[in-house]
């Protein structure tokens, strides 16, 4: 028998720049989310709940430096 094959859905983001202008920082660091594809519901249900919580229509992402720049804001949405 075949192992399971299990998909999973992957986030990538980065922070800083690494070019050689005046602008550039001397720190580049990024992160990544991995979830299983099956347990994308509840990561929905998350987001929904928060955006919500906010007064934001259910499907509008979240962005850390758009539209989640307050702290407590922030917190509802690690929370969910």
């Amino acid at each position: 028998m075949a192992p399971e094959r299990r998909v999973y859905r992957v986030w990538i983001d980065e922070t800083g720049d690494r070019g050689m202008s005046g602008g550039s920082s001397p720190h580049f660091g990024f992160a990544a989310v991995v979830i299983r594809a099956d347990r994308m519901p509840q990561l929905m249900v998350g987001k929904r709940d928060s955006n919500l919580t906010l007064g934001r229509p259910p499907e509008q992402d979240l962005h850390w430096s758009t539209n989640l720049k307050k702290h407590e804001h922030r917190q509802v949405a690690v929370e969910a």
